[in-house]
């Protein structure tokens, strides 16, 4: 049975790594990996992989919801200098080299903190607008990269790193 005909899971704090990966199967991938999201985002202290699924899902997140534009505008910009390296890690070259692509044209290849990312893309010129636009076009038209797949599998090979609702 595909994952995208199985039931949304509504995520309920305190649910852990292990007792979320059994719901396979049961629950969409995409929600189990959206509840995995929501547990992380609680702990002060992240390992690297735990960092990757954070940065997957803004990117996700914002992208479809506004473009890059929206990513490096709002609070997911923390993940902007992670993101290519994150697609990347879950074998997800496609999206990496947009990421990439589009930091690249935001930074000019500096490394800028938080607040000179969202400087940078609140009043952007005519040319940045249209280039990172034409870059949300290929990211909506959908590299052949099944993200939430990728990421849940991701999730599986790395559980005993990423750690959901444990100490």
């Amino acid at each position: 049975m595909a994952s995208d005909s199985l039931p949304f899971y509504q995520y309920s704090p305190g649910a852990t790594t292990d007792e979320l990966l059994a719901l396979e199967g049961h629950f969409r991938n995409d929600s189990i990996v959206a509840a995995f999201e929501a547990a992380l985002e609680q702990k002060a202290q992240l390992s690297e992989q735990e960092r990757v699924v954070l940065a997957v899902e803004a990117v996700e997140r914002e992208v479809n919801n506004g473009g890059f534009l929206q990513f490096f505008a709002n609070s997911s910009k923390s993940h902007a200098h992670f993101a290519p390296s994150a697609f990347r890690q879950i074998a997800a070259p496609l999206t990496s080299a947009m990421c990439e692509e589009a930091l690249q044209l935001v930074t000019h290849g500096a490394v800028l903190s938080d607040d000179e990312l969202e400087e940078r893309v609140m009043d952007p010129d005519e040319v940045l607008e249209e280039r990172l636009s034409e870059i949300d076009k290929r990211y909506y038209s959908g590299p052949e990269e099944p993200l939430s797949e990728k990421l849940f599998e991701f999730i599986k090979r790395n559980r005993t790193n990423i750690r959901a609702n444990e100490l």
